[in-house]
């Protein structure tokens, strides 16, 4: 009896263990902290994120424009990966409430931007993370010629993580 109940612990054991294990990230690249504290949250992966590497206002841009309908300032984050993966920018910034900020590869003639994330680097096929303190912050994302003084360019198809209760994108 008591060489079954151990055999039972030992296998509990082993299964808990395999459970507990460091996980993935949903970036795809590292270990996640398993924190449940951590206030950031993935709220949209965007593909088709491009940049032509200039530094001036020539080419084709990318821009994410991200409103706070949070009562408090909230932190967004984007996160951008090239074709092959490597990372070509990751910047953090604070959006207060009822605001609206915008990050893009670099400089436009159009955009007023807050955060420029790339400047310089060419970026092709490239896919976006945009990580948020609060599910109550909505973004859209363009490429975008980069010359133009009025709109021009192609809206990028945001898909959408943890939600605001009671909506729908």
């Amino acid at each position: 009896m008591k060489v079954a109940a151990l055999a039972v612990t030992v296998a509990l054991a082993f299964t808990v263990s395999g459970a507990a294990q460091d996980r993935t990230n949903s970036l795809g690249n590292g270990v996640a902290p398993m924190v449940t504290t951590d206030p950031e949250m993935m709220i949209y992966r965007v593909a088709g994120v491009a940049d032509s590497g200039y530094t001036t206002m020539k080419g084709v841009a990318t821009s994410f424009m991200c409103y706070s309908n949070s009562a408090a300032t909230e932190k967004v984050r984007v996160r951008i990966l090239n074709w092959h993966g490597g990372v070509e920018a990751d910047v953090s910034h604070e959006v207060k409430s009822k605001r609206t900020l915008t990050f893009s590869t670099r400089s436009t003639a159009w955009l007023a931007e807050d955060v420029l994330l790339a400047a310089g680097k060419v970026i092709n096929q490239g896919t976006a993370a945009i990580i948020a303190t609060s599910k109550e912050v909505y973004c859209s994302a363009m490429l975008i010629d980069a010359a133009a003084t009025v709109p021009s360019g192609i809206a990028l198809h945001l898909v959408r993580f943890n939600p605001a209760p009671g909506t729908v994108e």
